[in-house]
Formats: C-alpha cells, sequence, structure tokens
C-alpha cells in the first residue's frame, strides 16, 4: 500500500504544503513520459504535466 511516508514525506515536506490550497494533493512522480508524468497518492495513481511557469524555473531533473 501506498504511504506518502514510505516515498519520502516527511515534516519537511509537510510544512511547505500546509501553505498550498487544499485541493492539491501531494504526489510522488514515478515515471516521465515526454512531459506528461504518472503520479502515485494516496489516492491512487493520476496522470500531470508541469506548468510553463514551473518548468522554467526548474534547471535540474531532481526539483521536479
Amino acid at each position: 500500500m501506498f504511504t506518502k511516508e514510505n516515498w519520502g514525506w516527511n515534516s519537511h515536506f509537510a510544512t511547505y504544503f500546509a501553505l498550498l490550497s487544499e485541493e492539491y494533493l501531494p504526489a510522488r512522480i514515478m515515471i516521465q513520459h515526454s512531459g506528461m508524468y504518472q503520479l502515485w497518492t494516496e489516492k491512487g495513481e493520476r496522470q500531470g504535466i508541469i506548468s510553463g511557469k514551473m518548468r522554467h524555473q526548474l534547471t535540474e531533473p531532481a526539483e521536479f
């Protein structure tokens, strides 16, 4: 069973995540497909994309 803690979630991430809107769901990128991402969450798998603004601000793959 997937839990955030199994994939590295800790108080550091929780502190920053608490600043976001409640509509967001913590997720872990598991697979990248040409700009599309397969995400794992505690509520199941999801698909996602990185916004253009975020993509421009990030310079290293590890930052995603």
